[in-house]
């Protein structure tokens, strides 16, 4: 018997399709607490097409986190690509919590995810370089605002800039998935008024 192949775009679509339900399973039961079997089952597709595409929940974690990382790159990029302008650290904070506000599922699956990484090797691994990585695009969308001096002349650091950056967007992270009531613009507002 002939099984049809699927294109890449069909393939991909389907892989997102999966991590969609995982990260609704990963949020509403943790991370620890989902099966595969939750997965499959908030997914409708059958267990042998999941498992076609990833080997397990790790591999989705990874996979989840990359289309997170994928969509804040992409972000960083548009503004660092506008002529003449110069990306504020206030600016990567925003770009960086775009999701908390458009998708209320992403922030707490990946929190649940972080959560476990602090004794799953795998999963930390995965977080310490996902870390890296936006560490890096911040400090490269941060270089033409630090290679300019402030009203005063002094020097800007965009290491220290971004070191600031990733520990507020951490903790805000944090605070908005715990307590999902918060003002999260009121809190970013705040940040502002302190960092000026």
């Amino acid at each position: 018997m002939h099984v049809p192949r699927l294109t890449d775009v069909v393939r991909e679509e389907r892989r997102a399709q999966i991590s969609d339900a995982a990260m609704r399973c990963f949020r509403a039961h943790g991370f620890a607490h989902t099966s595969m079997a939750d997965i499959i089952a908030e997914s409708g597709l059958s267990a042998g097409s999941i498992y076609s595409h990833f080997a397990g929940k790790a591999e989705l974690a990874r996979y989840a986190s990359a289309r997170a990382l994928d969509r804040r790159r992409e972000a960083l990029r548009a503004a660092t690509g506008v002529p003449g302008a110069a990306l504020t650290p206030m600016d990567a904070l925003q770009l960086l919590l775009a999701d908390k506000r458009a998708d209320g599922d992403v922030v707490p699956a990946l929190l649940q995810i972080w959560a476990e990484s602090t004794h799953d090797e795998e999963l930390g691994q995965m977080a310490r370089e996902n870390i890296a990585v936006v560490h890096g695009l911040v400090r490269e969308a941060l270089t033409p605002w630090a290679a300019a001096t402030d009203a005063s002349g002094a020097p800007r650091d965009a290491d220290a800039a971004t070191d600031t950056v990733m520990v507020v967007m951490h903790g805000l992270v944090v605070r908005a998935s715990v307590d999902p009531g918060c003002d999260l613009d009121a809190l970013v507002a705040s940040v502002a008024a302190m960092l000026r």
